[in-house]
């Protein structure tokens, strides 16, 4: 039985931004960063779980591609 990988962004998600890193990060990986970098340079985007996981390592692509990143975790420790 073969399966059948998504080849974009859900539909549901409507938010242009939500949409470039659904696509981009996407289930194969990071497809093309300088397509991230021009949706969210300068642009404010809040990643909830940041202090470990998928929610660091989304935060982290966010800080590098130049968007201004605020953290929100359960704990001020572990986001140190």
């Amino acid at each position: 039985m073969s399966t059948i990988l998504p080849t974009g962004p859900s539909p549901v998600v409507h938010h242009p931004i939500a949409r470039a890193a659904a696509y981009l990060i996407g289930p194969r990986g990071l497809r093309d960063i300088d397509r991230l970098r021009a949706e969210v340079a300068g642009k404010v985007v809040v990643v909830t779980g940041a202090s470990y996981g998928l929610g660091a390592a989304t935060a982290e692509l966010f800080a590098q591609a130049g968007a201004r990143v605020v953290l929100a975790a359960r704990s001020m420790e572990q986001l140190r």
